[in-house]
């Protein structure tokens, strides 16, 4: 064979030897890449599982929230009815009773 033939022959060796090495590189720097989304999917997944476990939670104390709202406000009517019905009969007790006329003596 010729010298030039051998040199091309060399030549593209190298080359093919330069591109398998670039294509293993990127075939690793790729599955890294897959790994890392892998990854990144399941704490995407936790997160999104934690957040609707918060939703809930905050649903659940809202509604707690509301109930006690509204016991609260209940209480305070009736602690004002009572103050109310308090001061009438205090009212009543302090008003002086009007005098009852003296018996008749015969």
């Amino acid at each position: 064979m010729k010298r030039g033939v051998i040199i091309g022959y060399s030549v593209l060796g190298a080359v093919v030897v330069v591109l398998g090495i670039a294509l293993a590189r990127v075939g690793t720097q790729l599955d890294k890449a897959r790994f890392n989304q892998d990854d990144l999917q399941t704490d995407i997944d936790d997160l999104e599982q934690e957040v609707d476990a918060l939703n809930e939670e905050r649903d659940a104390l809202t509604s707690e929230r509301d109930t006690l709202k509204t016991d609260l406000e209940a209480r305070i009517k009736a602690l004002e009815a009572l103050k109310a019905e308090q001061a009438r009969q205090e009212q009543q007790a302090q008003a002086p009773s009007p005098a009852s006329p003296a018996p008749a003596t015969p």
